[in-house]
């Protein structure tokens, strides 16, 4: 029986281990107030462990995160149950993260709130690499999705639908009117298409005056 208890204390060790090694970790009592953090939370944020226990999360929070967000946190933990979202941090250096949350209350036998348990990690990184993605994905002037996105999306597909709608004569208008007009006409056609299809076409603009209708649920 001894034996069983030492190698069940062996394996959470491990999984601690684990844990610390992979995820953002750190207790708050149950006003809030930190008592631990992992070698990855003082490594992301910058701060000291001396600088932070004692202190609430309010010292790693960043103004762009709404206060809603932290009250409906405080909300669902304070009822004991677990709260999942992610939240922007703020650096000692100023520089702001991004982490993927989780809060978990631990309560005693009778049910008692004790500590909460925070784990984190890190998506900074994976939330830039979307976002250029996304940029290489989109025309910067419309904001629809680009030739590019059209390209990538047929390459997975078997069937597809595609119309091409071009504006006649679009040359002209641009010399005419000027660039700064034929721009702003440009976008409400967009905008008209997108209005007319949306239920049944996904609208790309493609360069200078095309655009591109890809048919919904081609099977």
């Amino acid at each position: 029986y001894v034996h069983q208890i030492k190698e069940q204390q062996a394996f959470l060790e491990q999984y601690k281990s684990a844990i610390n090694k992979t995820s953002i970790v750190s207790k708050t009592d149950v006003e809030g107030k930190i008592t631990y953090v992992n070698d990855l939370f003082i490594e992301s944020s910058g701060y000291t462990e001396e600088e932070l226990i004692g202190k609430s999360h309010s010292i790693i929070r960043h103004p762009d995160t709404p206060t809603e967000t932290y009250s409906k946190l405080w909300k669902t933990i304070s009822h004991k149950k677990i709260w999942q979202g992610i939240i922007k941090n703020r650096k000692k250096n100023g520089r702001s993260y991004l982490v993927d949350t989780t809060i978990i209350p631990i309560v005693n036998h009778n049910d008692d709130l004790q500590e909460y348990i925070s784990i984190r990690k890190d998506i900074t990184k994976l939330i830039e690499q979307n976002t250029i993605i996304q940029k290489q994905y989109t025309d910067r002037l419309t904001g629809l999705p680009n030739r590019l996105k059209l390209i990538h999306v047929l390459e997975s597909m078997h069937n597809a639908t595609v119309t091409i709608i071009n504006i006649d004569s679009f040359n002209e208008i641009n010399n005419f009117y000027g660039y700064g007009l034929a721009d702003k006409l440009l976008i409400k056609i967009a905008n008209r298409i997108k209005d007319f299809t949306e239920e049944t076409h996904t609208v790309y603009k493609l360069p200078v005056d095309e655009y591109a209708l890809l048919g919904k649920n081609i099977s």
